[in-house]
């Protein structure tokens, strides 16, 4: 196990938490996600492995966790074994860790490891922050939509806040859709913004119906 995922896992077994611990183990709001998917399944195809997950909160039944580091995957063979089309991330956004001579995080190096899948076949979603003043935010993205509304992330099922004041706060942050993919034939930069609330809807409905069939 790489010391990224051993820290990861440490605080993960702490008693309590402190707010600033979640770091990169805020999550994805389920109904987002599935919304996103169903929005873009038509164009992308089969959205079947999470890149960035661990066994508690992901989205997909296929996923690299921090102990596989995405990083060094190959994705694109990865799809074709599970049959699938693509890919999505919610990244994470701490500094460049390397662990075993591999870079772990850091968006330079996430958005590099992307643009080479795709260049090998691997489609990618990623939602990420609207952030284009950093350096990673790129233009060589197939597509990139942005989403109004502010998304407020989740924290892990395994956070114990320590005091009132480490209680999750739901403010979010400004997001986009980034899209890698070389077969692209549609339009690559919508003006249109994505609904946040539309989204929500339409992975609520997706996720009733699922539970119903569960049900039965």
């Amino acid at each position: 196990m790489n010391q990224y995922a051993r820290s990861l896992l440490e605080v993960q077994q702490q008693p309590s938490h402190k707010l600033k611990e979640i770091g990169d183990q805020w999550e994805t709001p389920k109904a987002l996600a599935w919304g996103l998917f169903s929005t873009f399944n038509s164009r992308l195809g089969s959205i079947v492995l999470d890149i960035f997950a661990d066994d508690c909160n992901a989205l997909l039944p296929n996923y690299y966790t921090a102990k596989d580091n995405a990083l060094v995957q190959n994705l694109a063979a990865d799809l074709k074994k599970i049959g699938g089309s693509a890919a999505f991330a919610n990244p994470p956004y701490s500094r460049p860790f390397i662990g075993d001579e591999q870079y772990i995080t850091g968006m330079t190096h996430i958005i590099d490891w992307c643009l080479k899948q795709r260049e090998q076949g691997a489609k990618i979603m990623l939602l990420i922050k609207a952030a284009t003043s950093e350096k990673w935010f790129t233009d060589k993205a197939d597509f990139i939509q942005y989403i109004e509304g502010r998304i407020g992330f989740e924290a892990p099922s395994w956070y114990k806040p320590a005091t009132d004041r480490d209680k999750p706060s739901s403010a979010g942050f400004a997001s986009a859709v980034m899209i890698f993919d070389s077969e692209w034939r549609w339009e690559r930069r919508p003006v249109e913004r994505l609904s946040r609330d539309d989204l929500l809807a339409q992975g609520n409905v997706i996720l009733q119906m699922i539970d119903k069939q569960v049900a039965a």
